[in-house]
């Protein structure tokens, strides 16, 4: 609830980086349902979610009354949200979000309450390293070959690893990372498929994980 108080106050959104696209989902889906009591909050520099008093004293200033938001909001929307909420924040451009694997599934929710604003998948990002990221010019997350050392097992493969430069379009690898802060052909347990080449540089997309396991 603090959180749309918060976003609802930003006129300037322009854009919006999530993990996971069904915590925007699930702000969604709160910001039609509290969307008459957060107007009435902001225009009157109120909360109505119980807050203790410390974190209430930390509120007030980063919360302040907006009356003249509030009323314009209303008097364009009324007292629910509409069904496009990017025509609250008429700025926003971008949203960034995880759109491959069970992610994929997850954002047709997301996407229909923005349907006008454009998606990035952040592509492949672990706590290890980087194996790929979003270049617009690429449709999609590209390895990341100046990050790190990167290398690929071929699924159900029991031959060595693959450089780069040996990966086959529409084909399923495990990837090895090797880092310069010294990890060696760690090997993540990711799979990914090069779905094409940009300038010499596989586009990624993330298939899930190689064993029974998940974060």
């Amino acid at each position: 609830y603090l959180t749309l108080r918060a976003l609802l106050a930003m006129e300037d959104l322009c854009f919006v980086s999530v993990w996971s696209p069904t915590f925007l989902t699930l702000l969604a889906e709160a910001l039609r349902r509290d969307f008459g009591t957060l107007l009435a909050d902001m225009e009157h520099g109120t909360w109505s979610v119980p807050v203790d008093a410390e974190l209430r004293a930390a509120l007030a200033p980063a919360l302040p009354a907006r009356p003249r938001l509030a009323r314009d909001l209303r008097r364009l929307f009324g007292r629910r949200a509409p069904d496009d909420l990017a025509l609250i924040w008429p700025r926003l451009a971008l949203i960034s979000c995880w759109t491959d694997a069970h992610a994929a599934r997850a954002g047709a929710g997301m996407r229909a309450h923005f349907p006008g604003v454009e998606v990035q998948g952040k592509g492949l990002l672990a706590t290890e390293g980087v194996v790929s990221f979003p270049l617009l010019d690429a449709g999609g997350p590209v390895a990341a070959v100046t990050s790190h050392f990167l290398e690929f097992i071929p699924a159900g493969a029991v031959d060595g690893p693959l450089g780069v430069e040996a990966l086959e379009t529409g084909a399923t690898y495990e990837v090895l990372l090797t880092t310069s802060g010294g990890l060696y052909r760690y090997r993540l347990r990711d799979l990914v498929r090069v779905e094409r080449w940009h300038h010499g540089v596989p586009v990624l997309s993330f298939l899930g994980r190689a064993d029974l396991t998940s974060d």
